[in-house]
């Protein structure tokens, strides 16, 4: 299969990808970025449906188009004459959103498998630098009992980490295989690994949850798909990595107790999950439930099945206008309504039934499901629209799972 990475449209969907990791590095002072990013993103995508205009497309790729003019068309319907809402949550947010969901979906497609996994190591070596610069301008004697004065006080140190999660969960997954497989060094493992590593160990510095949620359910899905499926027996290089966080456990335990602010940091993330979802609190009280209830709160039930679209956006008592909701399901509904959500029940379907066929998949195969059931938990708590590149880091492995054919194997 020949490297088609420097094709026009190509070219262009490497710029939009870069300048959205820039504005991302500083989303006020890189704001052209975006701009550049967006543009960018739709010339390399008009490009390659005028190049591809006879080619039959992917069924996720349909869908998606038709998806796409229906969020424009019933956005533009419930505010005209005044769309969009706000032109900037419209242009950072959803345009964006929509452009790198559609490059994402895009590069699925078979001719642009070689460019995709080098886009990736790409993205994945930059995320790196960041994160290394998020440790060099990381001040923990601001490391006190108010999160938000730590995020604040390490302004640029949280916005370059805050980067890394745009491939945390292809890392994440990649980082299990890794380890539960006993492949051997390379520089796709390292980086990987490294940059999962830095993830989790930075996110918890800013006393983050998601960081651990993480961890703990890739850890569980890689098992399922790499070991129980795969019928492989667990290679030595697991044990020796178990006894690794037995040791950095206790490295930590040390810490705890004779460092000031390794004390801080492991009561304030512990609180984090006790006031939200323990003795003070519970699934159905925490910050980001309380924002999905108040959305379905205040809107009508019709509203709440065609969605808002985009351009048109809710007022809640957290935020006067809420370009995305956090939990990942809860925005599905509030941008598309039913017509999303059915959009991702064809993904489900198809993922269910690669899963039931995995047994049979190479080791790319495997990666991708395990991403795209990676996808589906995380919608639980998080995964919404964003003014990131995310969809670009994990649709091209999606769509792979939505292409998968297992007539020839049923047959």
């Amino acid at each position: 299969m020949s490297d088609i990475s420097k094709t026009p449209e190509f070219f262009f969907f490497r710029i939009a990808v870069y300048s959205g990791i820039l504005y991302q590095a500083d989303v006020q002072l890189f704001f052209l970025f975006k701009i550049v990013s967006v543009i960018s993103g739709c010339i390399g995508l008009t490009i390659y449906f005028i190049k591809n205009g006879k080619t039959p497309k992917s069924t996720l790729l349909n869908l998606w188009l038709a998806l796409m003019m229906y969020l424009f068309l019933i956005g533009f319907l419930y505010r005209f004459p005044s769309f969009p809402q706000d032109i900037y949550t419209f242009l950072c947010m959803d345009l964006s959103y929509i452009v790198f969901m559609t490059i994402g979906i895009v590069l699925a497609e078979d001719i642009y498998l070689i460019s995709i996994n080098r886009l990736m190591k790409e993205i994945v070596f930059i995320t790196i630098v960041f994160q290394l610069l998020a440790i060099v301008w990381f001040d923990n004697t601001v490391l006190i009992e108010d999160r938000n004065v730590t995020i604040t006080s390490n302004n640029y140190s949280y916005t370059f980490w805050n980067i890394s999660s745009n491939v945390a969960i292809f890392c994440g997954i990649s980082f299990f295989y890794n380890i539960l497989n006993g492949v051997k060094y390379s520089f796709n493992s390292v980086i990987t690994s490294v940059c999962f590593i830095l993830y989790v160990v930075i996110g918890l510095s800013f006393q983050k949850r998601a960081p651990l949620i993480n961890t703990l359910s890739l850890f569980v899905i890689s098992y399922i798909i790499f070991v129980i499926q795969s019928r492989t027996k667990l290679p030595a290089l697991f044990f020796r990595i178990v006894f690794f966080i037995l040791i950095f456990g206790l490295i930590l335990v040390y810490l705890y107790h004779n460092y000031d602010f390794a004390h801080t940091l492991v009561d304030q993330t512990r609180l984090r999950f006790t006031d939200e979802y323990g003795q003070n609190g519970s699934l159905t009280t925490y910050d980001r439930q309380r924002e999905a209830d108040e959305f379905i709160e205040r809107t009508e039930a019709f509203q709440i099945i065609t969605g808002y679209g985009v351009g048109n956006y809710v007022a809640t008592s957290m935020l006067d206008l809420h370009g995305m909701l956090h939990i990942g399901y809860y925005n599905m509904i509030y941008k598309g309504g039913i017509f999303y959500m059915l959009f991702l029940f064809y993904i489900f379907s198809k993922t269910l039934q690669a899963f039931l066929h995995s047994k049979t998949f190479n080791s790319y195969d495997r990666i991708c499901l395990g991403i795209t059931i990676s996808i589906f938990v995380s919608m639980i708590y998080e995964f919404s629209w964003g003014e990131t590149i995310m969809p670009v880091c994990y649709f091209p492995f999606i769509g792979h799972i939505c292409k998968l054919n297992f007539s020839v194997a049923n047959d």
